[in-house]
Order: structure tokens, then C-alpha cells, then sequence
């Protein structure tokens, strides 16, 4: 699968195979594609948890208003904990007053679906879980932003209309 290709083909799906696992190896693949994201400073503001089998469930499971349940189906689900800035990060928050964190971890984020994607897997980003409960289930104080649900596809995708590049871009 080429560039373009990954690009253009990874989606957010939320029906996922129950019976087929992802591989270790493929998790470490995707991990190490993950933190290879560029981040300002270089300061891989993030930590990154990977929740399998059981555990995946049981964090799919704190959600908030009853969203998300199809994410229980996941085989995967990475938590995205902030971490702290580097020094020189954080001086450039201070002086610039933007969070480089948020940028970063999206950064990041994206590169683990499109590592995914590249390997054959979908994924759908969570934005809507209980926190506390997932920070006691990993044992962090850190704050959790985003859920990552993985697994391999249950079906194919329906093509999702994507607006058109006149509507969106402009050179000026």
C-alpha cells in the first residue's frame, strides 16, 4: 500500500472482528510508527497505554452518556495520557501561549491510525469516556485525552462523502 493510498483510505469504523486479535507485533510496528511523530521540541508530550483482550473491554466499558459501545467490540484500545513539556516546549507555551501538547498527541494520534491502516486494521479516536474511572484502571493521575479503538474490520466500510478540495482550499 503506497502513501497516497493510506491516506486517502483510512477511515473511523465501528464495527470491529470480534474473533481475530491483533499481534504483538503488529502493536509494536504500530508503537513504533506512534513515536516517531514529530512534537514541538521534541518533547513526546504524551504517554501511551495499549489495553488488550480484557482489559480493552473493561476501558471501552467507562463511557459517558452511553457512547461509544461499540468501542467493547475492539480488540485494542490505546489510552493517550498527557505528560509534561520538555524545557524548551515549555518556554515556547509561555512565550507563544499555545498548548503544543494537544497538537502533538493529534500528531501522534494520526500517525497510529495510519500505522494501522497500513497493517490492515481500522480504528475509531474516542473523545467521550469516564476518565477517573480509566486513570484507576491503569494506575495514572496523568489526564487521559483520547481513546484509540483498534481492531480488524467486521465488514467494509461505506464510502463517507468527503467534501472537495474548491470547498475547503484556496490559494491566495
Amino acid at each position: 500500500m503506497n502513501f497516497e493510498e493510506v491516506i486517502k483510505g483510512r477511515y473511523s469504523l465501528r464495527q470491529f472482528d470480534e474473533k481475530k486479535e491483533v499481534e504483538d507485533e503488529v502493536l509494536k510496528e504500530i508503537l513504533d510508527m506512534a513515536i516517531n511523530a514529530p512534537s514541538a521540541c521534541n518533547s513526546m508530550p504524551y504517554k501511551i497505554t495499549v489495553a488488550t483482550k480484557e482489559k480493552a473491554k473493561l476501558i471501552a466499558s467507562k463511557r459517558k452518556l452511553n457512547m461509544n459501545k461499540f468501542a467493547e467490540k475492539a480488540k485494542v484500545i490505546f489510552v493517550i495520557e498527557e505528560d509534561s513539556y520538555n524545557l524548551t516546549a515549555k518556554a515556547g507555551n509561555k512565550i507563544t501561549d499555545i498548548d503544543f501538547r494537544s497538537i502533538d498527541i493529534g500528531i501522534m494520534v494520526q500517525n497510529i491510525c495510519l500505522a494501522a491502516y497500513s497493517k490492515g486494521l481500522v480504528t475509531c479516536i474516542l473523545g467521550m469516556f469516564d476518565e477517573k474511572s480509566i486513570q484507576e484502571i491503569i494506575g495514572t493521575k496523568s489526564p487521559i485525552r483520547l481513546l484509540v479503538a483498534m481492531g480488524y474490520p467486521e465488514k467494509d466500510r461505506d464510502i463517507t462523502k468527503k467534501k472537495s478540495v474548491e470547498e475547503i482550499f484556496k490559494i491566495i
